[in-house]
């Protein structure tokens, strides 16, 4: 990912969106999390214009709705990332939302 910012970098690109983690931390103990974390890091020294790092719990979620494959990763991320399942619930209900007021939105604007 870094070394693929770098080159879009490089060609002019100046809006990056990358896939990233919840508990993401370059000093994390967790092997994912301090991955994800020096991603983070090293693409933000790389000086774009505009990074966005999405969680995963958003990606999940883009049908709008989480399957039990996709629970059961977050799941599994949350507690590897040291995140209560009270508060991977309260996210979840908030990417939820955030998909029904898209489309409702969509629904609006396409009227």
């Amino acid at each position: 990912v870094v070394a693929f910012a770098k080159r879009a970098r490089e060609l002019g690109a100046r809006h990056l969106l990358v896939v990233s983690s919840l508990g993401a931390d370059p000093a994390s103990s967790i092997f994912y999390c301090r991955v994800k974390g020096e991603m983070e890091q090293a693409l933000r020294a790389q000086g774009w214009p505009q990074l966005i790092l999405r969680d995963a719990a958003l990606v999940a979620a883009v049908d709008g709705d989480y399957d039990r494959r996709e629970l059961t990763a977050l799941r599994k991320i949350a507690k590897t990332a040291n995140v209560s399942p009270k508060q991977l619930s309260v996210l979840l209900d908030w990417v939820t939302e955030g998909w029904h007021w898209f489309e409702k939105a969509t629904d609006f604007l396409s009227e």
